[in-house]
């Protein structure tokens, strides 16, 4: 018994969005939608055009075991397999971190993120790009990136544990330990 497949339906009044976001790849959007810690390069412009050239040269039907909460399943080896050419968040500019945080923050929403945690992580970001050290200091963009790194990736560990931090506050006292 073949069944016919069913197509979605769509709104006629709805105009197409104002922006596409790139698409990381499906390693990083498997992070997102299991909570967990994802780079940042992933989501620039680089990480995702090498996820759309890796995309078109793996074979959809490749799966690799992916353990979740202790039980493992078959995912394709696309969601379970980081980039060889993925660079850390330390290793990342300001510029290629405020660039990707737009496509970062989008797929973040499309996973189904709470939205609290999206708008705490939409001021971080804000925050960030209008830090006073974005001007005033000599290597004032390093130091932002270093915090960057720094304090997502600890947010993020701390999230699995329970309740945290709010990220879109700035310690600087953090900051100046950084630079």
């Amino acid at each position: 018994d073949k069944r016919k497949p069913i197509i979605g339906d769509f709104n006629e009044n709805a105009p197409p969005p104002n922006v596409i976001a790139c698409r990381p790849s499906q390693y990083a959007l498997q992070k997102i939608a299991v909570f967990e810690y994802v780079k940042l390069w992933y989501f620039t412009r680089d990480g995702c055009f090498k996820a759309t050239k890796q995309a078109h040269s793996q074979a959809d039907d490749t799966f690799g075991l992916l353990s979740t909460n202790e039980v493992l399943t078959l995912h394709p080896v696309a969601s379970v397999k980081a980039s060889k050419n993925t660079k850390a968040d330390h290793e990342l500019s300001l510029t290629d971190i405020l660039q990707a945080r737009t496509s970062f923050l989008e797929h973040f929403k499309e996973a189904g993120w709470p939205k609290k945690h999206i708008s705490a992580l939409f001021k971080f970001f804000w925050n960030i790009e209008c830090h006073p050290f974005c001007l005033s200091m000599r290597h004032g963009d390093h130091i932002l990136a270093t915090y960057v790194a720094k304090i997502r990736r600890h947010w993020h560990g701390k999230l699995k544990l329970g309740n945290t931090f709010n990220i879109a506050i700035i310690n600087d006292t953090m900051l100046g330990k950084v630079s």
